[in-house]
């Protein structure tokens, strides 16, 4: 489609939009396995499964042997399942990241 006239600015600009949602759409792989209904999500940029098994609230004791988290220190533990839709098999993640507390400023 050639636009030769400046007034087809609008016209250009809705071709290429409809050019980029279908490059989009037909890009993305279509899940395997359906794993929805147990409470996962699909990734379609690493084609595998994802579901967060347990989030909990720590209190620091000490400070941890990384030296990420100190004593006092409030912090989350994240407990992430994932499944290969290619293979079917899953891996477990733990990570912990520090709580941080948002102060406003009105």
């Amino acid at each position: 489609m050639i636009f030769q006239r400046h007034d087809d600015v609008e016209a250009y600009q809705r071709y290429w939009s409809s050019k980029r949602v279908d490059q989009n759409h037909a890009s993305e792989p279509e899940p395997k396995r359906d794993l929805s209904g147990n409470g996962y999500t699909f990734d379609a940029d690493d084609g595998s499964w994802h579901k967060v098994l347990r989030q909990s609230k720590h209190t620091a004791r000490k400070d941890h042997k990384d030296g990420r988290i100190k004593a006092g220190e409030v912090y989350w533990v994240d407990v992430v399942r994932y499944v290969d839709d290619e293979t079917g098999h899953s891996n477990m993640s733990f990570s912990k990241h520090r709580y941080l507390r948002i102060l406003s400023t009105d």
